[in-house]
């Protein structure tokens, strides 16, 4: 993943994920977790995704790369970002949602449950924590 902390590395990245659109989760995210709820997006990479998700909620985007970040705070001047990483997910800050996108295949098996299982204390009560893996939406509640 070191290919994420170069601006070249980086560069590439984002011409391969020109016309990417997950914005067709949209509308279900919205039938799990209310409009204006807090969300932190885990490993927004170039912002594709950032930029529908901040039209519907109150999103703190983050990546461990700060050539993303830096990226990010120049597309978009009002958002909010925070270097970090997924796997560890060191933030005082508890969030209503947590939505990640292809960032959990680049880990191996252990690391993916080290990371969910830090994930769920980031959450509030009755957090909706979203992964995707691809082209499958699953939704996961923490407990009451």
């Amino acid at each position: 993943m070191k290919t994420y902390e170069t601006k070249d590395g980086v560069e590439d990245y984002i011409r391969m994920c020109d016309g990417y659109d997950n914005s067709k989760f949209q509308n279900e995210l919205l039938n799990h977790l209310k409009e204006g709820s807090s969300l932190l997006e885990v490993g927004m990479g170039p912002g594709n995704d950032f930029e529908w998700l901040s039209n519907t909620y109150r999103v703190t985007g983050s990546d461990y790369s700060k050539e993303f970040i830096e990226k990010a705070k120049a597309r978009f001047s009002e958002g909010e970002f925070i270097i970090l990483d997924a796997v560890s997910l060191k933030s005082d800050k508890k969030y209503d949602g947590i939505y990640s996108c292809k960032v959990y295949q680049h880990f191996e098996l252990d690391l993916i449950e080290k990371s969910l299982k830090i994930n769920l204390n980031c959450l509030m009560k009755m957090g909706l924590l979203l992964i995707l893996f691809g082209l499958e939406i699953r939704f996961s509640k923490t407990g009451t």
